[in-house]
């Protein structure tokens, strides 16, 4: 597998385990102590979140025995049941209080004939903490050994959270000493998350950061404390971010994904995936944001590359296009502008006369003549060979006409400097707002327009509105 397809796979794993845990929230919220319910919903998150696994059980400590309250998956049949003897497992993490992980149950050994009856061959144990101690078991088995990652692991372990406070909601359960036993799970759990994890006043500011997000936002954790995600979050990117923050106060959805730039404190910018959703105390008000935060940049950096030409740093073709479907999105644009195509006559001789080498030069010289030219906001791109494109937004056609006559001028004047022997062809189209077209159809019509002047030496650059053909 090739690494950019393996780390695809490992952020859009990270994705699902993230808003499968944040998920998991609002439905424990809305259960209001039906500890059924909330067992319920977690052993189904749990079977969506982690595609290698085939069975879940909460088994609880109960006068009787250890009994199992509900199953899912290949352990159903074992719900209702009194789980004593049947494996070692469950009696060994009640017993400590710790993680209890099999990655192959047949080497192992010590466990019933009924769970390898099951097919199952990993398994993995949590215990669910109240009061001193705990009071039941979470568990998590797989057909097919050493089926969990350590991030796999590292969710399960998390899951026991939920599971805590939703029998601390229980009306029987409720207890100080619990909720503390249950609050410092969850710290422990926050702590060593393998992803960048932070709670967010709704004010902004950081309420609580562990170290993989510190590591990633590029702050120690007084700085964050200090501030808010206004602070370090690209100008760019704050309107969108804090437009989705409204729409979860406002109850308009529960919780949202946005890629995202932060800007470190030694000015690097990193990308990251964020998915944020909210928690709201008794009343209903917002009480904080829980945000899960992942490091997305070697992905953007390899997505920028495949954008770009790689000889002068331009737009290439795939790069262009994808900008074009954004500015012709009414969502996203539906503003008017200007594309021109620019093609450089007799460029073949310099390659054929003074080399290759040579040839580059002169293209890598174009790009950088058509960037002294552009005003802010205009975008370059070059398609291959001599053929080069300018989008001019927000322009009129006839207002684009100086702007495009002055880049062709001033790269005939550094092909005289040079010596090379080019002068240039262009076309233009102006596309109107919301016009209703494809971007293929778009450098079509302004390629056919260069071609025209191309034809007619010393013709008139043409400026054409774009009509479909």
């Amino acid at each position: 597998m090739r690494n950019e397809d393996a780390h695809g796979e490992l952020a859009v794993t990270e994705l699902r385990l993230s808003q499968a845990l944040l998920a998991l929230q609002s439905v424990i919220a809305a259960a209001d102590g039906n500890v059924e319910q909330a067992i319920g919903a977690v052993l189904d998150g749990a079977l969506l979140m982690l595609p290698s696994a085939d069975g879940a059980l909460v088994a609880v400590s109960e006068p009787a025995g250890l009994i199992c309250k509900a199953a899912r998956g290949s352990f159903e049949s074992l719900a209702g049941r009194r789980l004593d003897g049947v494996t070692h497992s469950a009696e060994l993490a009640l017993s400590n209080g710790r993680y209890v992980y099999a990655a192959d149950i047949e080497q192992s050994g010590g466990f019933a004939p009924v769970i390898v009856r099951l097919g199952i061959r990993s398994i993995a144990v949590v215990p669910i903490p109240f009061r001193s101690g705990h009071v039941g078991v979470l568990k998590i088995g797989a057909m097919r050994p050493d089926a969990f990652t350590e991030d796999h692991q590292i969710a399960i372990r998390l899951l026991a959270g939920p599971l805590a406070l939703a029998f601390l909601g229980n009306a029987h359960l409720e207890e100080s000493e619990g909720h503390e036993s249950a609050h410092r799970r969850f710290v422990a759990t926050f702590e060593q998350a393998a992803v960048g994890m932070a709670l967010v006043g709704p004010d902004g500011g950081f309420l609580r950061v562990n170290e993989r997000f510190c590591r990633i936002a590029g702050y120690t954790n007084d700085q964050l404390l200090a501030g808010g995600f206004q602070q370090i979050t690209h100008p760019d990117d704050l309107e969108i971010d804090e437009h989705h923050v409204a729409e979860l106060i406002e109850g308009v959805t529960d919780n949202y994904t946005l890629e995202k730039r932060y800007i470190r404190s030694d000015g690097e910018v990193v990308w990251v995936n964020l998915t944020v959703s909210l928690v709201r105390d008794q009343t209903g008000a917002p009480e904080f944001f829980v945000a899960v935060v992942e490091d997305i940049s070697a992905r953007k950096t390899a997505e920028q590359a495949a954008r770009r030409d790689s000889l002068t740093g331009l737009l290439n073709r795939r790069g262009l296009i994808e900008l074009l479907d954004q500015m012709l999105d009414p969502a996203i644009s539906g503003e008017a502008f200007v594309l021109a195509f620019l093609d450089m006559d007799g460029f073949k001789g310099v390659n054929d006369q003074l080399g290759h080498d040579e040839g580059d030069r002169c293209l890598v010289s174009i790009a950088e003549t058509l960037i002294m030219s552009r005003r802010r906001g205009d975008r370059l791109a070059r398609l291959g060979g001599d053929e080069f494109v300018m989008i001019l937004p927000r322009t009129a056609g006839e207002d684009a006409r100086p702007l495009i006559e002055a880049a062709c001028g001033a790269i005939k004047s550094e092909a005289t400097t040079c010596g090379w022997p080019i002068s240039v062809s262009a076309g233009a189209v102006a596309v109107p707002a919301a016009a209703g077209c494809q971007a293929t159809d778009i450098i079509a019509a302004a390629d056919r327009l260069m071609y025209h002047a191309k034809r007619s030496k010393g013709a008139k650059l043409r400026i054409e509105s774009y009509a479909p053909a």
